[in-house]
């Protein structure tokens, strides 16, 4: 993932690997020269998968099914962040969630926050972020490649709460509740998918050794 720059949200929709990659394990220890870019690092990284694993990858462009997060019919209902360089807070998280719980620092710095409780509903949190992360986040969560199509720009913060489909919807439940994802999108942040079809480009490995050459 990292030798070729993938993104990690990604990886299912945009590569085709062996399965056995899932589960090996391996203890690497490599050096790197002083001054080496990480994207010099990387490079370094995919010339010893070549050497030890035989490592043979390659890129191609399919047409895969995708979703398109598009702006809903009455528009946005979130408003663009003005300050990006204020940092998330427990204190803050507060206002967008009471039942959010406690999150160390590093978690926070990163703005996105996906919160699953144990009633069943499941929450995304986005700090003064673009879009397009958004749209990452979704990808895990709908199991498709989201792509954002709605040209919104700047950063945005918001809250995005649904429930799982292994919960029916009680009668005397909140308004954003027991409702899909993809109704929760429309009422909560002015957002919808609407699903299509894309040529994207695939990383795909052709072949490797799940038993690295020696020392």
């Amino acid at each position: 993932m990292h030798a070729y720059e993938l993104k990690p949200a990604l990886m299912r929709y945009l590569c085709v690997y062996p399965g056995w990659m899932d589960d090996a394990r391996y203890d690497l220890t490599a050096g790197v020269p002083d001054g080496a870019s990480q994207h010099e690092a990387n490079l370094m990284m995919q010339r010893l998968l070549m050497n030890r694993f035989h490592l043979k990858t390659h890129r191609e462009r399919r047409l895969i099914p995708i979703y398109r997060l598009k702006l809903a019919k009455d528009g946005l209902r979130i408003r663009q962040a003005v300050d990006d360089s204020e940092e998330l807070s427990n204190s803050e998280l507060k206002n967008y969630d009471r039942d959010i719980p406690e999150f160390d620092a590093d978690v926070l710095k990163k703005g996105v926050l996906r919160i699953f409780s144990v009633n069943g509903t499941k929450r995304i949190i986005i700090k003064k972020q673009p879009l397009d992360r958004l749209a990452n986040v979704l990808s895990v969560t709908v199991e498709r490649l989201v792509v954002d199509q709605t040209g919104a720009q700047g950063k945005y913060s918001f809250a995005l709460s649904w429930t799982t489909p292994a919960r029916a919807p009680q009668p005397d439940s909140d308004a954003d509740s027991g409702v899909s994802i993809f109704t929760a999108l429309q009422r909560q942040l002015g957002l919808k998918l609407e699903p299509g079809k894309q040529t994207v480009e695939i990383f795909v490995v052709d072949s490797a050794d799940r038993i690295p050459t020696e020392n």
